[in-house]
C-alpha cells in the first residue's frame, strides 16, 4: 500500500487516557481521512502525513491533524486513490530513496563524531560498499 497526497483512507488509532508516565487505554478511535501532505523528515527519513478529518469519532470534521507513517499503516485501509497516483508513487519512492540516502550519512557523522558506533550495524551493507570511500573518510573501518 502506498499512501500519497490525495489519498482518502481509513484507520483507527488507540486513545489513551491518564500521564504521559501513566497513560491508560481508554478507546479506539476510527478516522476517514484525506492526505493533504506527506514528507520524510530531513534527519531521520521518518515519513509523516497532514491529514484532513473527512468523518471521525474523535476529531472535528474538517480538522487537520499530523501522523507519522508508522502509526497509520497498520491499520490503514485505502478507500480512494487519486487520478495520479502512480506518478505520486514514484515521486515518493524517490523522495524516500534521498531521506534513506541523508539518514544514513547522518549515521556515519555521527559515530565518527559522536561515537554512535551501533547505528551503522542498521545500515544496509549494499550501501555501506557503495559508499566505502565516503566511511573510511570519516576514519572508520568497514568489515
Amino acid at each position: 500500500m502506498n499512501l500519497t497526497v490525495g489519498t482518502i483512507i481509513k484507520f483507527e488509532e488507540a486513545i489513551f487516557t491518564g500521564s504521559y508516565k501513566k497513560p491508560e487505554f481508554s478507546h479506539t478511535a476510527t478516522h476517514v481521512v484525506r492526505i493533504l501532505r506527506e514528507s520524510y523528515g530531513a534527519r531521520k527519513g521518518q515519513h509523516s502525513f497532514s491529514l484532513e478529518v473527512i468523518e471521525s469519532t474523535e476529531r472535528n470534521k474538517g480538522g487537520v491533524f499530523r501522523k507519522m507513517g508508522r502509526n497509520i499503516y497498520p491499520t490503514a485501509q485505502v478507500i480512494t486513490y487519486p487520478d495520479d497516483h502512480e506518478d505520486k508513487v514514484a515521486d515518493k519512492e524517490y523522495r524516500a530513496n534521498i531521506a534513506k540516502e541523508s539518514k544514513y550519512l547522518t549515521w556515519v557523522v555521527e559515530a565518527a563524531f559522536e561515537g554512535k558506533m551501533r547505528k551503522l550495524d542498521r545500515i544496509p551493507l549494499d550501501w555501506k560498499k557503495e559508499n566505502r570511500k565516503l566511511i573510511e573518510s570519516y576514519g572508520i573501518q568497514i568489515q
